[in-house]
């Protein structure tokens, strides 16, 4: 296994205040990237949140000729594993995704393609492969959850879910069958409920798995 390269608390808050930082004070960096900010609670996004606190950093430029919208996601992950060279432990990898080792190895490795040791920036590309637009949910989202909205059952999301090409590619790259599915990547379920013509239903949904969790 390489060598961890892992930063302390004071390396960490270093790289995220280097020489021609945009943060007013360590407060304002603190209460933005390590205390939640960052994570979307006050931004539209966390795509949005990441970005903002990158720019804040010194790690990306944002202007008028170069809006937030037309940063990539490899440019994302390209600067963190400059700052943050961490090789991420995988029993991090599995607890991020809401799943177990044997689940994960089994249902999702294939269609995440996640390395043997995998850094910051290969999980922030698995995540944006696997999650919604605005990176709400991270864990999978089980039928019995979308059940739970009114109007859906088991066997009206199988009819439908089974017919959107999302799900096919996803069933064909992970060599699954629909019935060895017991959690569906984000992704999917906001594709499904937009094939469908209801994509407010994903909203509700969001906010049933934030009750429940």
């Amino acid at each position: 296994m390489p060598k961890r390269n892992q930063l302390t608390i004071v390396e960490f808050e270093q790289v995220l205040m280097q020489p021609g930082h945009r943060w007013k004070n360590r407060g304002q960096m603190l209460s933005v990237f390590i205390c939640g900010g960052v994570f979307g609670d006050k931004f539209n996004s966390t795509r949005n949140a990441l970005i903002y606190a990158m720019y804040k950093s010194n790690w990306l430029d944002i202007s008028p000729d170069r809006p937030h919208k037309t940063i990539t996601i490899e440019e994302i992950s390209n600067k963190l594993d400059e700052y943050i060279p961490d090789i991420i432990d995988n029993e991090l990898v599995y607890k991020f995704f809401g799943t177990s080792r044997n689940t994960f190895k089994n249902k999702y490795q294939k269609f995440l393609n996640l390395p043997k040791y995998p850094t910051m920036g290969d999980v922030i590309i698995a995540m944006d492969k696997w999650t919604d637009k605005k990176w709400q949910i991270l864990h999978p989202i089980k039928q019995k959850h979308i059940a739970m909205l009114p109007g859906m059952h088991h066997k009206k999301l199988s009819y439908q879910i089974k017919h959107i090409p999302q799900l096919q590619e996803f069933l064909k790259i992970s060599n699954l069958t629909y019935s060895e599915i017991r959690g569906f990547p984000p992704y999917l379920v906001e594709n499904y409920f937009e094939e469908i013509g209801m994509p407010e239903k994903y909203v509700e949904l969001v906010e049933i798995i934030e009750i429940i969790h």
